[in-house]
């Protein structure tokens, strides 16, 4: 996605030009995802409502819900976890929009 990608750029200019603050943050592992919080549930009804709302063509026209020890998975997942950007944004000072936000942006620019 376009956030995505300014991440990584922003991460990438770090390397070329290295502060005396951000040179520790030169090596290691960064989490990225947008603001805000959501289960999967969520983010697939938000999609499901923005699509509608761009007019795209949706053939579910609802979600449910499933309990995680229903739905079959090779490992054990958490019951939550989030990524942290901490690191991130200490890095690179910038602002991550919120995840809904950035999703209707993904619609529009699908619109043209």
């Amino acid at each position: 996605t376009h956030d995505l990608a300014n991440a990584i750029f922003g991460l990438l200019d770090l390397t070329r030009h290295p502060s005396p603050v951000t040179r520790h943050c030169l090596y290691g592992i960064y989490h990225f995802s947008n603001n805000g919080q959501c289960s999967w549930y969520e983010f697939a009804q938000e999609i499901v409502a923005q699509a509608q709302q761009f007019g795209e063509p949706v053939k579910v026209q609802r979600v449910l819900p499933i309990r995680t020890e229903d739905y079959p998975l090779p490992a054990t997942r958490p019951a939550y976890s989030v990524f942290s950007r901490e690191k991130y944004t200490l890095a690179t000072g910038a602002q991550v929009p919120d995840w809904r936000s950035s999703l209707s942006t993904y619609f529009k620019l699908r619109e043209g």
